[in-house]
């Protein structure tokens, strides 16, 4: 997989860095923890700051091209990116309703344990 910064952007106002890249030589979509190590390496900073907002492959194709932020502090980060941008990039638990289906799901596939023989 090749990652190749296209375009680059300071955005003062929401203390960030916009980058447009593009992907080539690549088998299948790789996956945003991927997208962020290569970003982060490919501009020197932490990979906590570095958040890829899209990733779009045309039909058919090999090559992907998608955008992400690099933010100046983490306290920023998550004060701008909407909560189900960071949990798709960093990785939150699930609250409320769907977690706990998802909790339930869980036990009931569980086999439960044998009947105790009389």
């Amino acid at each position: 997989m090749k990652v190749e910064i296209t375009n680059r952007e300071k955005n003062p106002l929401l203390n960030r860095e916009e980058i447009e890249f593009s992907i080539t030589e690549s088998a299948a979509t790789p996956s945003r923890k991927e997208l962020r190590e290569r970003i982060s390496a490919l501009t020197n900073v932490k990979i906590e700051l570095v958040v890829v907002e899209k990733i779009s492959k045309e039909f058919g194709s090999k090559d992907a091209s998608g955008t992400a932020n690099i933010y100046a502090d983490e306290k920023i980060l998550k004060k701008t990116e909407l909560p189900q941008i960071v949990g798709r990039n960093i990785g939150q638990k699930r609250k409320g309703k769907k977690a706990e289906k998802a909790k339930a799901a869980k036990k009931e596939e569980a086999p439960a344990p044998p009947a105790p023989k009389k």
